[in-house]
């Protein structure tokens, strides 16, 4: 995950950069439960950790102290969300080699 490597702060001498983390690495920072290597719940965690990367830099942006949240689901927190939306934001936002 990308967006998360820098919050994560690994660093890679070998690239010269923040190293890629693992969408597990990811939820596991955040708190996210999920089953692993399902397309669905694979993809409402992605949406779960960018929404959660998100509040985590709104906060900062906003001067708030970051908290600690409790352990959550990925579904509870996409709601209606489906894996084409995932896809979309990639696609739009992110990542134009798509």
């Amino acid at each position: 995950m990308l967006e998360f490597a820098p919050i994560y702060g690994e660093w890679s001498e070998k690239y010269n950069d923040f190293k890629y983390q693992r969408l597990h690495v990811c939820t596991d920072y955040f708190g996210v439960k999920f089953q692993a290597h399902d397309s669905l719940e694979d993809s409402h965690a992605t949406l779960a950790c960018f929404q959660a990367i998100q509040r985590m830099r709104q906060q900062q942006r906003l001067g708030r102290p970051q908290k600690k949240t409790k352990e959550t689901n990925a579904k509870n927190v996409c709601g209606t969300a489906s894996p084409a939306d995932v896809f979309l934001y990639r696609r739009n936002y992110h990542d134009n080699s798509l």
